[in-house]
């Protein structure tokens, strides 16, 4: 006969905690087998009572390297009364479906703080607690909040406010405003709104991506009433930070197991890295934007979204559809933020060798109604040295176009990094005419339902993306500025030696074609101004302002006296451009770029301009000679480059006036052309340009002021915002007067 197989009457330790059955089995009973630990066993002998007191369930646990369960299911296994395997720190059914699991702490609350969440709840008429409030930490629950049957207590109890129509309210916003601009719109919203409507939002989405888009929607609603918000700097002010941090440590702890996420889970997570990397660019965190950028590249290429993807079998819609165009807008996305956080530097380029080789995002009507498209797909060319025919051009739509720009901006930005070749470049043959006359081409090729005009400016009013146009065609003037900016003295860019042999009436040419499409960008300004209620929403805006006023301000300055009307009209456009610089109250991006055009006015004597804004432009010292050089471990970014802002960032712990007046000082002898140490600024040439007078009487020439611009080209290419925020903090300015 076989040997007794169990212990009658006896429970091991385990099942007694656990207050279960016991089967009693020798030599491990079957629970403790299925909880994949080595069962205490059975001793009915005398001692046996002390020895099982002795022993701890702790101790029984660790020897077989598994977690003790304290709690029962997580929060998410629970509402949607699932099956959790209880494992930690997630369920597998929480890692299959995306979504953040946590499991409830068991803490009962008094008596006293039980009346006072009573007492202490808001009313409707109070003002909603600040963002800067809500712990990180807290679960975005947006099933909870929906059901009106099943309120969940820990979203009453806490101020985050992820009720219906906030969740809509937020969605809404990002669906409307920042959805429209670049190709960030690769969520299909009917299905988003489907899923919400239904209360399956997280698990069709994930908690990650919601965060991220209620961040992006939160600080658009708070830029348009920001009046009467804190305008302090801080990051820790800036709206929607808080559920960024959330969002991206959701996304991290995800993606780690990527194995075990569907497909749809997986695009979930690069969309979410995307739209992360969007908010720090916007919000001034340029270190984390680089990182994530880098992030958003290895998740498309891990997720092979740069592999073109074959046709559905049928011809029937279906969610694979949907998809295979979420990801393709995916990937152009992380195409557009690596052409901005590069900005043509090959070392910062993911896509330096040419742009993916996918079909380009069709048109949003397409995509939102899923009708069959029987038309070719597009593509980008991906030689470097070709571009799209004018046919091609006239059926890119509004997204393709600003795809193609955007690579356009990569090949004039690493362009202008070059050396000169053995080619003339006024020669027809040259990359600098061939890059200028593609992009006329553009300019010409485009259809007529993109053209900035009166009436298209109403029509895409209506259509939801008069933002996007706007930004389209600012995106085009100043891609020919950082082209032709070069022919101008003091951008002194490599290409630009180049024009020292060049033709004097090319070089005029030149800098009339760039003096002209920056007086474009403020035209585009004056008509956000008038028909947009925020016209910085987007944060490469900032730079655009930037480099097409100081443009218009060096170009100014050397003009010749008998051309007094377009003298007028750049100082008018000066004055406009610095005007809504510093109308801005988030951050301090747009008032040190103000600041910084005032040095630039005051260098070049225009006096007038600083003086009518009530700005005293800060004094220069000896120790600050040196920040006006520019090294060559800049790359020749000007501050305002997402790169070098974030270089600032990890090193902002440095001190920068000794490290500027050292290693930055030796680069700046090196860069000048003419000389060995930076000429001194001379006081003489520093008079009003409408009264220019020299002592005896003579009268600055036109020569001089390009001299003057040369001797600047370091602080005019790159370095205008090197000095520290309290240089000038006691030289506000006022341009709105």
């Amino acid at each position: 006969m076989a040997q007794a197989s169990s212990a009658r009457g006896v429970s091991c330790l385990v099942c007694r905690s656990r207050k279960v059955k016991c089967d009693g089995s020798i030599p491990s009973c079957q629970n403790c087998e299925t909880l994949g630990v080595d069962c205490p066993g059975y001793n009915v002998g005398a001692g046996t009572k002390s020895r099982l007191e002795d022993a701890t369930l702790e101790t029984v646990y660790r020897a077989s390297g598994v977690e003790k369960r304290r709690v029962g299911s997580c929060e998410a296994c629970r509402r949607a009364k699932g099956r959790c395997d209880k494992a930690r720190p997630a369920c597998s059914r929480c890692l299959q479906r995306s979504l953040a699991c946590r499991y409830p702490q068991r803490q009962r609350p008094s008596a006293t703080s039980r009346s006072n969440v009573s007492e202490e709840s808001p009313r409707s008429d109070e003002p909603r607690p600040d963002v800067a409030d809500i712990s990180p930490g807290t679960a975005f629950d947006p099933r909870s909040s929906m059901s009106p049957l099943e309120p969940s207590a820990r979203l009453q109890n806490r101020p985050l406010p992820w009720d219906v129509q906030t969740l809509k309210t937020l969605t809404g916003i990002y669906f409307n405003r920042v959805a429209t601009l670049r190709c960030l719109d690769f969520l299909h919203k009917p299905s988003f709104n489907h899923s919400l409507d239904k209360g399956s939002l997280v698990e069709d989405y994930g908690e990650a991506i919601l965060y991220a888009m209620g961040a992006h929607g939160l600080r658009i609603r708070e830029l348009e009433g920001s009046s009467n918000l804190n305008t302090r700097p801080d990051t820790s002010n800036v709206p929607g930070k808080i559920w960024a941090e959330e969002s991206q440590a959701l996304v991290m702890i995800e993606i780690g197991k990527p194995t075990l996420m569907t497909a749809m889970a997986k695009a979930n997570h690069t969309q979410t890295l995307v739209l992360l990397c969007e908010f720090a660019l916007h919000t001034g965190q340029d270190a984390l934007a680089f990182m994530l950028c880098g992030c958003c590249h290895s998740a498309a290429r891990l997720l092979a979204l740069d592999r073109p993807t074959p046709p559905s079998n049928s011809g029937e819609v279906s969610e694979d559809n949907i998809l295979i165009e979420a990801r393709r807008r995916v990937l152009w996305s992380c195409f557009i933020l690596d052409s901005i956080v590069g900005s043509g530097v090959n070392e910062n380029l993911r896509w330096r060798d040419g742009a993916p080789q996918i079909p380009l995002p069709s048109s949003d009507q397409s995509f939102l109604s899923q009708a069959s498209n029987t038309e070719a797909p597009l593509f980008l060319p991906r030689n470097s040295d070709s571009f799209p025919s004018g046919e091609e051009l006239q059926r890119y739509n509004l997204r393709s176009n600003l795809i193609y720009l955007m690579s356009m901006r990569t090949r004039v930005l690493r362009l202008i990094r070059t050396n000169p070749d053995s080619v003339d470049i006024s020669n027809i043959q040259s990359p600098f005419m061939q890059t200028l006359d593609a992009l006329e081409a553009w300019n010409n090729s485009i259809s007529s339902q993109l053209q900035l005009t009166e009436f298209s400016i109403y029509v895409h009013k209506e259509l939801n993306t008069l933002e996007s146009l706007f930004y389209l065609h600012l995106s085009y003037h100043i891609l020919v500025c950082d082209l032709t900016r070069i022919s101008i003295p003091g951008f002194a860019f490599p290409l630009a030696a180049a024009f020292r042999a060049a033709p004097q009436a090319f070089i005029s040419h030149c800098q009339d074609v760039c003096r002209h499409h920056a007086a474009q960008v403020s035209r585009i300004l004056r008509m956000m101004e008038q028909h947009l209620n925020f016209l910085f929403a987007e944060s490469t805006t900032y730079a655009a302002t930037y480099e097409a006023t100081k443009i218009m301000i060096v170009y100014a300055a050397s003009l010749s006296g008998n051309e007094h009307d377009t003298r007028m009209g750049l100082k008018e456009d000066v004055m406009f451009n610095m005007k809504v610089l510093s109308d801005q109250t988030r951050g301090s991006l747009p008032k040190r770029a103000c600041r910084a055009l005032t040095r630039l006015l005051d260098r070049f004597g225009f006096n007038d301009i600083v003086d009518n804004g009530r700005a005293t432009p800060p004094s220069r010292t000896g120790d600050d000679a040196g920040e006006v050089s520019g090294p060559p471990e800049a790359l020749y970014l000007s501050d305002l480059a997402p790169f070098r802002r974030a270089y600032d960032d990890v090193n902002q712990n440095q001190n920068r006036r000794e490290s500027a007046a050292g290693s930055f000082a030796s680069s700046s002898r090196k860069l000048t052309q003419d000389a060995n140490v930076l000429r001194p600024w001379n006081q003489q040439l520093a008079q009003p340009l409408g009264s220019s007078a020299m002592p005896g009487n003579e009268v600055t020439s036109v020569g001089d002021w390009t001299q003057a611009a040369g001797d600047m080209s370091n602080e005019i290419t790159w370095d205008l915002f090197s000095l520290p925020d309290w240089v000038f903090e006691q030289h506000e300015m006022d341009f709105g007067a």
